[in-house]
């Protein structure tokens, strides 16, 4: 009797192993299947990206993706030297780092530069640098909304993608920690700050295709949060495993944000066609 309660037992957890394994290989392969119709999409429209050196570290995720993806072609950025093709997902460095205002007027000029062949979608991204050097939250937010409402009038037709400010990690290095013992550690401060812009712009944007970076940065794996409390709010903070030293992303958070990226291009720029679609329909 007990023999073939061990045996029962044995097969039910061979069963139960099975099945997990299959569940699982499914979910992987479902991924990629959605992984791959996203370049899809992405590769035959025209998408602008203004960004800093966190937005290189996005680039980066997006071409390893590429590169793994059954059937994709490698990424190509395209760049002002090159002839504009009818698609195109062009990419640069806009403005300076500690200067929102100068990234924003160069976003605008960046797609003045495309007035002939305007792209679908755009989006711009501050950096986390952009925080706590003079500018509040709300003055940040504010030079962002007129850029965006200057660009809507010029060109209608493109889709504006918004990106929440990227965090940063506390330092435990010793240069971190002599900031601290010297009370030079602005961590929490700017960290307030960018969660203080992301909350103005998913509050104005709400209905709009929002590419949450700050949120990719502050979830692990588990979906538990880096989180801290500062005057009474809740603050996001950057994964310290999602990073080397303290703001930019390594690998497994490169394409974590790359992912999501290409999954908000992807949504935005098929729901874009279904409008058009319609448009055409009603005619």
């Amino acid at each position: 009797m007990r023999l073939m309660n061990v045996i029962l037992i044995l097969t039910a957890c061979a069963v139960f192993f099975s099945c997990t394994s299959e569940n699982k290989q499914r979910s992987v392969h479902m991924q990629d299947e959605t992984l791959a119709a996203d370049i899809a999409a992405v590769q035959h429209a025209r998408v602008y990206f203004g960004h800093q050196s966190v937005g290189n570290n996005i680039l980066a995720g997006i071409s390893q993706l590429y590169a793994r993806t059954p059937g994709a072609p490698a990424f190509t950025a395209w760049h002002e030297t090159d002839v504009l093709p009818e698609s195109y997902f062009a990419e640069e460095r806009i403005g300076e780092n500690t200067h929102p205002d100068l990234k924003c007027s160069a976003f605008v000029r960046a797609l003045d530069r495309f007035a002939n062949r305007p792209p679908d979608v755009a989006l711009m991204k501050f950096c986390y640098v952009d925080f706590g050097a003079g500018k509040s939250a709300e003055e940040i937010f504010a030079l962002y909304e007129s850029t965006i409402d200057t660009l809507r009038k010029k060109f209608p037709r493109v889709t504006f993608i918004h990106v929440t400010a990227p965090l940063t990690s506390r330092r435990t290095d010793l240069k971190g920690v002599i900031r601290r013992l010297l009370g030079r550690d602005s961590f929490e401060s700017d960290n307030a700050e960018r969660s203080r812009f992301n909350q103005l712009l998913a509050r104005r944007f709400s209905d709009e295709p929002i590419f949450d970076l700050a949120r990719i940065e502050s979830t692990r794996p588990d979906g538990t949060r880096e989180e801290f409390s500062f005057n009474g709010r809740t603050c996001d903070a950057l994964v310290p495993e999602y990073t080397d030293d303290g703001g930019h992303l390594n690998e497994t958070a490169r394409e974590l944000a790359a992912r999501e990226l290409l999954r908000v291009l992807a949504q935005t720029i098929r729901h874009q066609k279904e409008k058009s679609s319609l448009a055409l329909l009603k005619k």
